[in-house]
């Protein structure tokens, strides 16, 4: 909380990739929205919004090391059941993922 009431006095640089998230940013709430909606947050809503959360996961694995495909497989496959199965959760599919938007650089000097 701190933070986000002393946004002014963050370094120019801290401020400038603040804008630059903001801009690139499918969804990006201000510190200033943050801060009013946090006065209405309980730890009940808290709780509600974790259980969501956790019910719609994607999972993407990437294992590096020492190991062939089928150990590989394996550890994904024990993820996605600790995770998903257990838990009762429902995966998003990749296209829930995708930004719904395009940004077009224009070319730099």
């Amino acid at each position: 909380m701190r933070k986000l009431k002393s946004f002014e006095r963050l370094r120019p640089m801290e401020q400038a990739f603040y804008y630059l998230s903001s801009i690139l940013s499918e969804k990006f709430f201000t510190y200033e929205e943050i801060l009013k909606a946090s006065a209405y947050i309980t730890i009940e809503e808290t709780k509600k919004f974790i259980n969501m959360f956790i019910h719609k996961i994607y999972i993407e694995c990437f294992i590096y090391g020492n190991m062939n495909e089928e150990q590989a497989l394996n550890i994904a496959r024990n993820l996605e059941f600790d995770m998903v199965i257990l838990n009762n959760v429902q995966m998003c599919t990749r296209n829930e993922l995708e930004p719904h938007r395009v940004i077009k650089l224009d070319k730099g000097m």
